[in-house]
């Protein structure tokens, strides 16, 4: 399929950091689980030829804790994951719908 050259070519999105946080107790039984997942995302919307249109960079942090057993646990690093990645997908949404730049370019391809 070929590229109109006024069209957004390509989305481009690099993961800048990821930090993740476990802390393990055992108390008698079951085990407890605190966990930390923090990380960020740069995006970039990119022009046919090249040309940057818009950059955005988003964090999300997910936290959660609880106790049980192996499956309990993968549940809660899970979630921690989800909640960090939802705020990304969140805040890069409102970012681009929002975005002057973005909205300007659409406005001049009609």
């Amino acid at each position: 399929m070929a590229q109109r050259e006024d069209s957004i070519y390509m989305l481009r999105h690099k993961l800048l950091m990821r930090t993740r946080q476990f802390l393990f107790k055992k108390v008698f039984l079951p085990i407890q689980l605190i966990s930390q997942f923090q990380t960020s995302v740069s995006i970039k919307l990119i022009k046919y030829k090249g040309e940057t249109i818009y950059t955005y960079t988003s964090n999300g942090s997910g936290f959660n804790n609880g106790s049980g057993s192996c499956a309990n646990i993968a549940d809660i690093i899970k979630l921690s994951m989800e909640t960090s990645l939802r705020q990304i997908a969140d805040n890069i949404s409102q970012s681009i719908y929002g975005s002057s730049q973005v909205n300007e370019f659409i406005k001049s391809k009609k």
